[in-house]
């Protein structure tokens, strides 16, 4: 960043040649000739081409213009204000700047993201406002515990990312991290009965070394597909409990990684390991708008794609986690439960009744619950989803008790389904302190063109 950058005032001619900065001039000059005032980059692009093949007319090869081109292939947004050309510029993954251009004075001034947030609301009202107090959300980490990802180019792979951490971390500091690994592992159970390491026999990391240790040398002269039945008791007596393996062979693979991982701990290694042993088998999937059945339901408005999503997820996460509980030597099912709407005005469906099994699966349910208004009175009939978002609240509260009650205790993990799906989702797993993953389908703000902007038509 130059001199000029760093003041946050620089010219025109900064950013490209004199002789593109011209160009753009009579490029921005054409744009408020027409009544879009507001433009997105696939349409900056489209009338920047369209503009330099009618300026050219076989005078300049456009490659004249390059620099200009790649300026404006990463302009995300363009406002054109009465005096000003205001850009939302995208200079490198993962990092804006916004660009305040003169048209007068050759002159380009940087804003700050709240400056340009306030240029959008004038082009969105056209009229001026009194400043209002406005939220702000810091999506910098705000905890300490846990790294920050320091390059863009690293942005999509916090999984791999994270496990290097760890490993880093086991290596660095191993008496404090061999230690949280050790109460990891002692903590999982599967219907309160324990898995993994028996933490009444295993008390810390060197214990659980040495434990390893008479463990793998127990399971190296069996054959591997001997069951791991035949050296349950043995295991047993160590603080080896189930969900290792079903046979010898994997059970020894598996202790031998988590051996590893204490004496030359890695990436590679915690990966494997943590793939192989069983850390989920009761999911929770919150669904709450639409008609979510399995009988006449489907052309229902807010009902079609994305239940048969969920329907076709479901089941297939049914048959992993048999698949891998099974390979862990685990022989208590998953369960997994979608939690929906229950709707008492059910039109012919099977919305009204509060617990359905889901066809085709043995461990898959559908579990309703109402609506209800701020009387604690259930809403009998159905909602749009553009209508529920008052009741999320009060039926996420209602879902707890329900989900905590069909489980026997809570679920692993709280999967959200849109954006209604996810804030109860999120205030499910706030509360009961369980990961959530997130399914974001069509995102709202790309199915309503500037729904972020002119909220105020659709609210």
């Amino acid at each position: 960043m130059t001199d000029s950058q760093k003041g946050g005032k620089q010219t025109l001619s900064s950013l490209m040649t004199g002789e593109e900065a011209q160009c753009f001039r009579e490029f921005v000059y054409e744009l408020n000739l027409q009544p879009s005032k507001h433009l997105l980059r696939n349409e900056i692009v489209l009338r920047f081409t369209q503009f330099l093949e009618q300026r050219n007319a076989g005078k300049r090869d456009p490659e004249d213009y390059s620099q200009l081109e790649t300026f404006l292939s990463k302009t995300q947004e363009m406002l054109l204000m009465e005096e000003d050309t205001v850009l939302l510029h995208r200079n490198q993954v993962a990092q804006y700047r916004f660009y305040r251009i003169q048209r007068v004075e050759d002159r380009v001034d940087q804003l700050s993201p709240e400056e340009f947030l306030d240029y959008r609301e004038v082009i969105a009202d056209r009229a001026y406002s009194p400043p209002e107090k406005k939220l702000l959300i810091d999506f910098q980490p705000f905890y300490s515990l846990g790294p920050e990802i320091p390059e863009p180019k690293k942005i999509g792979s916090g999984h791999r990312y994270l496990n290097n951490y760890m490993a880093g971390k086991l290596h660095e500091e191993p008496e404090d991290w061999q230690a949280f690994l050790c109460e990891f592992l002692k903590i999982h159970s599967i219907d309160n009965n324990r898995i993994l390491i028996d933490g009444d026999i295993v008390e810390g990391p060197e214990t659980l070394v040495v434990a390893l240790q008479k463990a793998i040398a127990c399971l190296e002269p069996m054959d591997e597909d001997t069951p791991i039945q035949e050296a349950r008791a043995t295991l047993r007596s160590l603080g080896i409990r189930d969900g290792f393996g079903d046979t010898a062979g994997r059970a020894m693979t598996t202790l031998q990684l988590l051996f590893n991982l204490f004496e030359s701990p890695s990436a590679d290694y915690l990966d494997e390991f943590l793939g192989t042993i069983p850390l989920v088998t009761r999911v929770a999937v919150i669904s709450p708008h639409g008609w979510f059945g399995q009988e006449h339901v489907l052309g229902r408005p807010d009902t079609g794609g994305q239940m048969v999503y969920i329907l076709d997820q479901v089941k297939a996460l049914e048959t992993y986690l048999i698949e891998s509980l099974a390979a862990a030597g685990i022989t208590e099912p998953p369960k997994i439960i979608v939690v929906t709407r229950l709707i008492p005005e059910n039109e012919g469906t099977t919305s009204n009744q509060r617990l359905e099994e889901i066809k085709g699966t043995d461990y898959c349910w559908i579990l309703r619950v109402p609506f209800k208004d701020v009387h604690q009175n259930v809403i009998p009939h159905w909602l749009s989803r553009f209508q529920v978002w008052p009741y999320l609240e009060q039926f996420a509260l209602d879902a707890k008790n329900e989900m905590l009650t069909e489980f026997g205790g809570k679920p692993d993990m709280i999967v959200g389904n849109y954006s209604d799906g996810n804030l109860v989702a999120s205030l499910l797993a706030s509360w009961l302190q369980v990961v959530q993953c997130h399914i974001a389908h069509t995102l709202e703000m790309s199915m309503y063109l500037f729904s972020d902007l002119f909220w105020k038509d659709l609210e």
